[in-house]
């Protein structure tokens, strides 16, 4: 599957030839890649006890905050706003890391405003709809974009010639939709390097949160788990319990 190198340094997606965590074949043994998630409206009321609670109203150190927890980076959920792409670039200034930046339902003129800002970092430009992927790679340059499972405009290799392509897929709390990710990996597998990696983000886990803190960092990291056994190559979490747990179970299925 093709491989694709994100943010400032070594950070590496994809580059698959088996299905996951298998030694054969000369298979790489790479750990998933674990995003956090850094959000500015609306912010759960759960997050008030986290770790993150005196940040919630500052991206920027949010951001920070899961750097020093050691996720491999964060990706950003943000409305569209004259201040999105200054804040994108204070994020990455301040972190050093990999950048997913996700905007409404799709802006694309601030994401193209995002594009052009941000510099010297490859960001993933997040896609969250059929259709919206071929506009923002007409403007990504060096950056990622992500698409949807089913856009057209990615079937049949029709893949935009001058962008680095990321697929991107969001899960429940459970296993709802995990037949689709293997789908995703299996063909990737068959397309070689036209094979798209996938990132796939649970934090819509949280919406079944009970109020207890424990109980939902478990179904999170499971629902992240799960995702990485179908074949996802990154991960996005919300709580810092599930991070860490998806980093250790990722660790370990790689050795």
């Amino acid at each position: 599957m093709r491989e694709m190198y994100i943010g400032i340094g070594d950070y590496a997606l994809g580059g698959a030839v088996t299905l996951p965590f298998l030694s054969i074949d000369g298979a790489k043994r790479r750990r998933p890649l674990v995003f956090g998630e850094v959000r500015d409206d609306p912010v759960p009321e759960q997050m008030d006890g986290t770790v993150f609670r005196n940040h919630l109203g500052d991206l920027p150190a949010w951001a920070s905050v899961w750097k020093d927890l050691g996720a491999d980076g964060v990706c950003l959920k943000m409305a569209p706003g004259p201040e999105a792409a200054q804040t994108v670039k204070k994020v990455v200034e301040r972190t050093r890391m990999p950048v997913m930046v996700c905007i409404g339902d799709d802006d694309v003129a601030t994401l193209h405003e995002i594009a052009d800002t941000v510099s010297g970092s490859m960001l993933i430009l997040g896609c969250s709809s059929e259709g919206s992927y071929r506009r923002v790679a007409d403007f990504a340059g060096s950056h990622v974009v992500t698409t949807v499972p089913g856009d057209p405009l990615v079937g049949d290799g029709c893949i935009h010639p001058d962008s680095a392509v990321l697929c991107r897929y969001d899960i429940r709390g459970g296993t709802e939709g995990l037949s689709e990710i293997k789908g995703l990996r299996s063909t990737g597998l068959s397309r070689g390097d036209e094979g798209l990696p996938v990132i796939c983000d649970v934090t819509g886990a949280w919406e079944m949160y009970d109020g207890d803190d424990r109980r939902m960092a478990v179904l999170e990291s499971n629902s992240a788990l799960c995702a990485m056994l179908a074949g996802a190559d990154a991960v996005v979490v919300r709580g810092s319990g599930a991070a860490d747990m998806a980093s250790n179970h990722g660790e370990e299925l790689a050795l």
